[in-house]
């Protein structure tokens, strides 16, 4: 259980990271340091990530998949308190970042200052998060009947 979420942590940082760097490509902040020195540190932030993402995310589903098929064969695995404990730890994790992100964006909004850069990573991080928010929660729900 701790690889696969090790490895669903990386890859889900991994592509916010990657988002939020392309974001700062198309969308370039005037006051920030030379160009030169943004494009090289862009490119090795995109490497970066493209690296994790391209390890983590088929490690994940391969163990992933594995957990399911486990718990398929042996259903009481589905209780597990560390599986119950690392999926709740992730799930606060993932809410508080989604409230954050909707407190951040209300408070740019409400001073004034939104920008399609900032709007466009408050979208990127409120869908990627959310999105592996939904997923955790859905795996709570579909659960094996409680052994007896």
């Amino acid at each position: 259980y701790l690889a696969a979420f090790a490895c669903l942590y990386t890859w889900v940082i991994s592509l916010i990271v990657l988002v939020f760097t392309y974001i700062n490509l198309t969308f370039p902040d005037p006051s920030e340091t030379s160009h030169a020195y943004r494009l090289e540190w862009a490119y090795s932030a995109i490497r970066q990530s493209i690296a994790s993402i391209v390890v983590a995310l088929p490690l994940f589903f391969w163990l992933w998949r594995s957990i399911l098929r486990e718990i398929r064969a042996h259903p009481e695995k589905a209780f597990s308190r560390v599986r119950y404990f690392l999926t709740y730890v992730s799930l606060f994790v993932a809410g508080a970042a989604l409230v954050g992100d909707l407190i951040t964006l209300i408070y740019f909004l409400l001073e004034g200052d939104l920008t399609t850069r900032f709007v466009l990573k408050v979208v990127a991080l409120f869908v990627i998060v959310g999105t592996a928010f939904l997923y955790l929660a859905s795996t709570l729900r579909e659960r094996p009947q409680e052994p007896a």
